[in-house]
């Protein structure tokens, strides 16, 4: 029995050792705990201190614990069509800048203009471009890994090929705008007693324009309506996926659309892509000239891209980021500015006729003189202020920074940000905000850009600072273009949902929920018949490619 006790005691001090080890480990890990918590409360009251920070007003929950009322309104808000209506409100109601629960998160909301320049200027380093984890796996599941699901690094690569791709090739922009005018006007009908949406159709005006001027027209597929189509609503039903998604957060698991649909969609878009990149590397391996893209295409951005990469997976990234770029926010700056003109005869009369005095109709558009119209300008801008193609955004600290305002009662107060902290701002709250625009900023008025003053910080449609969207001058010159081209072509519009309310239609992008219907009055156009001019109305059946406006 001897040796059983003894193996029976060195046994139990065995254990002891590992209970003793065990109990070591915890205090010790504890006390580092408690120390790196107690000197990093210190260093975040010293830096409140040092900029006389203040706490922000905080958004009254219901369910204070995980925030889940907040969630739950902004969801059912966004079924609605009424997210940006909810969250202009919750602005209104509690202040510029304010913190809410998100999941169990704090996180801060503000549609202040310092706050705003803070994050995407002057403190651009101290945040990363939304909330890293969700973003980049919610985004990449439909776009792969490009601009806009990257920071750092491979957001300097990536913005570094695109950013000169821009830059170049905009004496290119009126042949392709031409080009695709002309289809877009065959869908216009002549009667105007008929009803067009012409959302659909500048979107596919945009769309069309946009694969020719960044993948070229000599690549295949063809321009095909059908695959066209097929692409754009494969391409719409990610998006709106990935946004519901994104804004959802850790809700996603539960709430999410089904994820077969978003691979499905993706599948299809990839292979309409890589159609376009396959056959350019092709080109690239043949060339016998160093890299010279042969087959006559004339297209500078997949030929900037080739010259940079022959990845092509990261090309067909790149590519599908431009789409967005190019695509979505000019046919919603279009399609939010025509819903309006169509409900307000008396801006378009006003519109058309310094179009019309400056370009006759059938007179050829020169996009510089576009630039110099005044009213143009001012009805899209007020637009782009009313209707932000790209209505609010997110980022997040990844170290203990300060913005310059939101604490206090006041909200005037610096407000220390700690590191992790979600940031949302609202550019669409922002350009209502009665404060800066005056008590009518909920009205389209176009007079108010009329001095010709640039609003600075108050005014983003299309970002700031280093991350300022590249296409924007594409955008405003592919926008005059077709709002020049159809004053130019009608001349009366008339909307056919007058009595319905503009609301949105939600998916990264905003344009109206119930698109653009109107009824479209030809202007009576002037022909050249074997040298001499007669007036003709194109109303009266006359076929457009018989004959050439002057």
């Amino acid at each position: 029995m001897a040796p059983v006790a003894a193996l029976a005691i060195r046994a139990l001090s065995d254990v002891d050792s590992y209970i003793a080890i065990f109990i070591i480990s915890v205090f010790a890990y504890t006390l580092d705990r408690f120390v790196r918590s107690t000197r990093t409360y210190r260093q975040r009251f010293k830096i409140s201190e040092a900029h006389k920070c203040q706490p922000p007003p905080q958004y009254p929950h219901k369910e204070p614990l995980l925030g889940l009322d907040l969630c739950i309104s902004a969801y059912i808000a966004l079924r609605n069509s009424r997210y940006l209506e909810a969250e202009q409100s919750r602005f209104r109601e509690i202040g510029n800048t304010y913190v809410s629960n998100f999941i169990g998160r704090a996180s801060l909301n503000t549609c202040d203009p310092e706050n705003i320049k803070t994050l995407l200027s002057t403190k651009f380093s101290d945040y990363v471009y939304g909330s890293p984890r969700s973003r980049r796996l919610r985004f990449r599941r439909l776009m792969g890994e490009g601009l806009m699901t990257s920071d750092g690094v491979a957001w300097k690569h990536s913005r570094g090929m695109l950013q000169s791709s821009f830059g170049r090739g905009h004496e290119r922009n009126l042949e392709v705008f031409d080009k695709y005018w002309g289809r877009l006007l065959e869908r216009l009908p002549t009667n105007a007693a008929s009803t067009v949406d012409l959302q659909p159709l500048f979107f596919g005006f945009t769309m069309e324009a946009s694969l020719d001027l960044f993948v070229g027209s000599s690549r295949p597929p063809s321009f095909d309506d059908h695959v066209i189509s097929n692409f754009t609503a494969a391409f719409d039903r990610g998006l709106k996926i990935v946004t519901v998604d994104f804004g959802l957060g850790p809700l996603t698991r539960f709430m999410s659309h089904s994820p077969l649909k978003l691979r499905k969609d993706r599948k299809f878009l990839e292979s309409f892509i890589d159609h376009y990149v396959d056959d350019a590397l092709a080109e690239k391996a043949a060339s016998s000239s160093g890299g010279e893209i042969l087959g006559g295409s004339s297209s500078l951005f997949l030929d900037e891209l080739l010259q940079r990469t022959s990845d092509p997976i990261e090309i067909r990234a790149e590519l599908m980021f431009v789409m967005v770029a190019a695509r979505d926010t000019t046919a919603c700056l279009l399609s939010n500015l025509w819903f309006i003109l169509a409900q307000r005869p008396d801006i378009f009369a006003k519109l058309r006729q310094e179009i019309t005095s400056t370009f006759p109709l059938g007179e050829k558009l020169d996009l510089a003189r576009l630039e110099r119209l005044p009213y143009l300008k001012c009805c899209i801008n007020e637009s782009l202020r009313l209707h932000p193609p790209i209505p609010s955004n997110l980022k997040t600290s990844i170290r203990d920074t300060v913005l310059p305002a939101g604490g206090g009662p006041d909200g005037k107060s610096p407000l220390h940000v700690t590191a992790g902290t979600p940031v949302g701002y609202s550019v669409y709250a922002l350009h209502r905000r009665r404060d800066l625009w005056g008590e009518d900023a909920d009205e389209f008025r176009p007079e108010r850009w009329a001095d010709g003053k640039q609003p600075g910080w108050q005014f983003l449609p299309f970002n700031g600072g280093p991350r300022t969207c590249l296409g924007q001058k594409l955008a405003m010159q592919e926008a005059s273009y077709v709002t020049a081209r159809l004053a130019q072509t009608m001349a009366r519009v008339d909307s056919r949902d007058a009595a319905e309310p503009w609301r949105e239609q939600y998916a990264l992008t905003i344009c109206s929920k119930v698109g653009v219907k109107v009824g479209l009055t030809p202007a009576p156009a002037r022909f050249k018949f074997g040298g001499r001019d007669d007036v003709h109305s194109p109303s009266l059946g006359m076929k457009r490619n018989q004959t050439d406006y002057i």
